[in-house]
């Protein structure tokens, strides 16, 4: 019996496997669902528990996508996922799907000198001029920042990437502090710094071959004298590791982009990351887009707040349009799917192609690019060809005019989707693809930016000069009236802003001077006006003072007295003999950043406003301060105090100033059951009378309701010791 029961299990594995359509493609008890906006999950879950369901991770605070998993004996998958796409709150329901793979047919070990995809001469039996005109794109622009400003950040979506490959400028978070366990910049990410890894969902980047293949194609350095180039040789990689295994990663992965992205538009730059193009070098072989509606869906979120995807298409010689493919025949409008051509112009005999699926091709044989351990290689796939795509479009947004970045700044989805057919309409049509993708053609980059510089404007230019006609540089020029543009002069004064046609006022405006405005002015579709403009200086006052010790009212010399306003510095002098100090011709009515400092001492600043055709007093009265910077300042510590750099571990990461502090042990947490003690040098008090107050800078962490710290004070050399409070008691 025994043997009989397995026998027919057999078979009927055999069936299964004759039969594609039988084969679960997905993890079974798992469902994605993506809710209405703001609909609580609460409600879903109560609504299915009869089948226990509940939550697994949210795939996507901002589109409100869930990972759910539910107990699979009670009712079908199939049944799961019809009920779910009943119910009122649920947008899109589908199965988690588990057939996703890289896109790289096989590595190829030996390496070659030249890349051919971005400049091909003909090189190891190459066609010449069968690549994307790199080096013509390059007498544009590098990339790196538009004209407004922006860093231009390119996402790929891998298997992991080096970090320490110093050929690769990759995006860091500034906003997030690393390690620390804290979502500091509140972004629903913790200790995002490096990027994302949808793996895990941490902050952890690991290292992989493929994920930093791509990331040198698409953005490695250039020009730096070191290993090879990128499409673009200045924009910043965000590694975002999600590209294998189940489809919620995946979705996690571009999720994270998306919010990043989103959080740029929101406050006009300060946060986020200006992300204008991803890399998908992975996909689901003959997936149908249907069963994938998050995944494809999330390229039209991620293309409506501006960023552009570029996808490649299956290791396989096969026709899209027959087989289906995720993600390259998703139907968004801001996805753009890539085959792999060879040096001869090519298609590769094992990439895939489709006339309505498959928009173009790509150099994707035998590329030459970095791999981990700071080394370099060439590998083959679409893969490979996909990265070109992606590095050319954010190679297209550093050509762009600040009128056509004001726009998209304004519109960022209909722009995206300008560049998108710019990028299209440039392919250099050739026979292998003529018929069997969209455009029937091979990347070529220079005609990509040569129609993004085709965008048509308007042009205003001038001159801001003084009144004495002399020009002035660095002047900030803007407009108001409709969209906003601005600049600064060159070191002649003169100027000039891209804009659309539109009604204006000119204004400028520099530091010392008034502030002037034009007439109204109107300007039509590639007219060109000049507007000049006369600046007329301020009137200046004058600023004094003297420096002394708040303890004993004697003179400071020597003390730093400095001004600045808006960050930049205008005067630093010192202190005389008697303390005394002056700043002459400062630009009247403007408030200033006013700073005096002196070697043991405490600085202070403030802000001051400095009345036109006046001269003000202000006096410094300086408390003093003790700085280990030098030395340990002759302080002794009993068990682990120490003095030196903090090293991270288990304590601050850095002094409050400078480098060097007194700490107890500075390179890992103080002990169980310590009492250790740190004692200053004798402070002599002159002043005439009390009360005197004692302040340091701090860094505190305990165990709560077990450890703590006070501060005794002694005036009799020692002998004695009295516990002094501080202001709100100790925590």
């Amino acid at each position: 019996m025994q043997k009989f029961t397995f026998f027919i299990l057999g078979i009927t594995l055999m069936i299964a496997v004759n039969l594609p359509a039988q084969t679960i493609d997905y993890v079974p008890g798992d469902v994605m669902v993506r809710l209405a906006p703001g609909a609580s999950i609460q409600t879903v879950l109560t609504d299915f528990s009869a089948i226990q369901l509940q939550p697994k991770q949210v795939l996507s605070q901002r589109l409100n996508i869930w990972l759910l998993e539910y107990e699979t004996d009670i009712l079908s998958d199939d049944e799961v996922l019809t009920d779910l796409r009943q119910h009122r709150l649920v947008h899109v329901a589908q199965f988690n799907h588990t057939n996703v793979v890289l896109r790289q047919t096989f590595p190829n070990d030996p390496r070659f000198s030249e890349m051919w995809g971005l400049h091909n001469t003909g090189q190891s039996g190459g066609t010449p001029d069968a690549d994307i005109d790199a080096p013509e794109a390059w007498d544009t622009t590098t990339g790196g920042m538009t004209a407004l400003g922006d860093t231009i950040v390119v996402a790929i979506v891998d298997g992991g990437f080096d970090l320490n490959h110093s050929d690769l400028p990759f995006w860091k978070n500034w906003h997030e502090i690393p390690g620390n366990g804290i979502d500091d910049d509140d972004n629903g990410y913790v200790d995002d710094f490096d990027g994302w890894n949808a793996y895990n969902n941490s902050g952890n980047i690991t290292s992989d071959t493929h994920g930093t293949h791509v990331a040198g194609t698409a953005a490695a350095r250039g020009n730096n004298g070191l290993g090879v180039t990128g499409v673009n040789w200045n924009a910043r990689i965000m590694p975002v590791q999600g590209s294998s295994g189940q489809e919620s990663i995946v979705v996690a992965a571009y999720s994270y982009i998306l919010e990043l992205r989103a959080t740029y538009n929101e406050t006009g730059g300060e946060m986020g990351a200006f992300v204008v193009a991803t890399n998908a070098s992975f996909g689901v072989d003959g997936g149908n887009p249907d069963n994938y509606p998050l995944w494809c869906g999330i390229y039209d979120e991620l293309g409506e707040i501006g960023v552009l995807n570029a996808g490649a298409t299956a290791n396989r010689n096969w026709n899209i349009d027959e087989t289906g493919d995720v993600p390259t025949a998703c139907p968004s409008d801001y996805l753009i799917s890539v085959t792999n051509t060879t040096r001869n112009d090519q298609r590769n005999s094992g990439a895939a192609y489709g006339a309505t699926t498959i928009d173009l091709g790509a150099p994707g044989t035998q590329i030459l690019s970095t791999v981990p351990g700071g080394g370099y290689s060439t590998l083959t796939g679409t893969s490979m060809a996909t990265p070109h795509v992606c590095g050319s479009i954010g190679l297209m947004y550093g050509a762009a005019s600040s009128a056509l970045i004001s726009q998209y700044h304004s519109d960022p989805g209909e722009i995206a989707l300008l560049f998108r057919q710019w990028l299209l309409e440039g392919v250099d049509v050739i026979p292998a693809l003529e018929g069997i993708t969209v455009t029937g053609g091979r990347l070529n980059v220079a005609n990509a930016i040569a129609g993004v510089q085709s965008f048509t404007s308007a042009v205003i230019r001038g001159t801001i000069t003084a009144e004495d006609g002399l020009p002035l540089s660095n002047a900030q020029v803007w407009v108001t009236g409709g969209d906003h543009f601005e600049t600064v002069t060159g070191e002649n004064g003169e100027y000039v802003l891209d804009v659309v046609p539109g009604t204006y006022v000119v204004h400028s405006r520099l530091f010392g001077y008034y502030e002037s405005e034009s007439q109204e002015i109107t300007i039509e579709d590639q007219e060109e006006i000049t507007v000049d403009l006369t600046l007329t200086p301020r009137p200046t006052g004058a600023l004094q003072g003297t420096v002394t010790d708040a303890q004993t009212g004697l003179f400071i010399a020597d003390a730093t007295i400095f001004l600045e306003y808006d960050d930049v510095p205008f005067a630093l002098v010192t202190s005389d003999g008697n303390g005394f100090y002056q700043i002459d011709n400062i630009p009247g009515d403007y408030t200033y950043n006013l700073t005096c400092d002196a070697p043991n001492y405490v600085r202070q600043d403030m802000e001051i406003v400095i009345p036109a055709g006046e001269t003000i007093t202000q006096d410094f009265s300086l408390t003093f301060a003790q700085s280990f910077e030098e030395d340990d300042g002759n302080w002794s510590g009993t068990g682990l105090w120490e003095w030196g750099i903090p090293q991270e571990s288990g304590g601050p990461a850095t002094a409050y100033e400078g480098q060097y502090c007194w700490g107890t042990d500075l390179d890992g947490r103080y002990r169980p059951f310590a009492n250790y003690r740190l004692t200053t040098i004798d402070y002599e008090l002159n002043a005439p009378q009390p009360p005197y107050q004692l302040a340091f800078y701090h860094w505190y962490a305990t165990n709560e309701g077990w450890d703590g710290g006070n501060v005794k004070i002694s005036v009799d050399g020692g002998s004695t010791w009295e516990l002094i409070y501080p202001e709100g008691d100790y925590p």
